[in-house]
């Protein structure tokens, strides 16, 4: 009998913690009522709505894809939304083109893995909300003993709604073969999705302290998708004798963190006319 009042006091706290914890969330989602937020799951999954309505088991979450019903014992975590902009979610990589820089900064604490063709792997990092550093190697070099690794500095900021400029370099060193730097000033302007960026650069040799004819930067992005990005990336070699043109064209495929280059290489000094394919991968984090 004992054991029978036991097992229902139990029974009568627990139904006791539930409720208040029921009112507690409940207390805590009116105040998303109206607001763009996003739940993540406990399965991990990330879903972004309006919060239009709070039922007894549910939220409702009013989306691109219409209503959607997110029962309130799985949700891991709430947070606003600040995204106003026309996608599901935001371009996670704004600062960079396939693999040359816009002026547009990481944010302190994010940064990116990127791979370039396979072989070259690069880290950038948002030291502060103004500089951020990289590095990276290629692969191959590294298997042969003879690794070639980079660097890449970078310090910019906004100077207006649109409009962000930036300097960096990228420091190339190859063991027992060459050193030098390619130093750049970049401007770019930035509507919604969209970007160009215009800029120069000087590559410095190390070995023999001599610099190269300047490299004049011109590329653009322009979402057109949730998914879909097109990107160009141009760059033009001033040699009074011979100006020289490097550019790839091609696509981004998006999602929250992840992102998939595709394109062609145009480098005609090098290859007769005969555009090269291009593929890269990076991942926000």
């Amino acid at each position: 009998m004992k054991l029978h009042r036991l097992f229902s006091l139990m029974l009568l706290l627990a139904a006791i913690g539930w409720s208040q914890q029921l009112h507690a969330q409940n207390d805590s989602l009116v105040n998303y009522i109206g607001v763009k937020i996003e739940v993540e799951t406990d399965e991990g999954y990330e879903i972004r709505g309006v919060l239009d309505r709070i039922l007894d088991s549910s939220i409702v979450l009013v989306t691109n894809y219409g209503e959607v019903h997110v029962l309130k014992s799985r949700i891991k975590a709430i947070e606003m939304d600040e995204y106003l902009g026309d996608y599901r979610f935001a371009n996670p990589h704004m600062t960079r083109y396939f693999f040359g820089p816009s002026a547009t900064q990481l944010e302190q604490g994010e940064g990116y893995y990127q791979n370039l063709l396979i072989v070259g792997n690069f880290v950038n990092v948002g030291i502060t909300d103004h500089i951020s550093i990289g590095g990276g190697f290629e692969f191959l070099s590294l298997v042969n003993g003879e690794p070639i690794g980079f660097l890449t500095p970078k310090i910019g900021t906004d100077i207006s709604e649109h409009w962000s400029i930036s300097t960096g370099a990228l420091v190339v060193g190859a063991f027992d073969f060459f050193s030098g730097a390619l130093p750049y000033a970049v401007a770019t302007y930035t509507h919604g999705e969209s970007s160009i960026t215009a800029g120069a650069g000087v590559w410095t040799d190390f070995d023999e302290f001599y610099t190269e004819e300047p490299a004049i930067l011109v590329s653009g992005t322009h979402r057109i998708t949730n998914s879909i990005a097109l990107l160009s990336e141009n760059y033009i070699i001033v040699d009074p004798a011979e100006s020289f043109y490097f550019g790839i064209q091609g696509i981004r495929i998006l999602s929250e963190k992840n992102a998939f280059d595709i394109g062609i290489v145009f480098l005609d000094d090098l290859t007769d006319g005969i555009p090269l394919p291009y593929v890269g991968y990076a991942r926000r984090f």
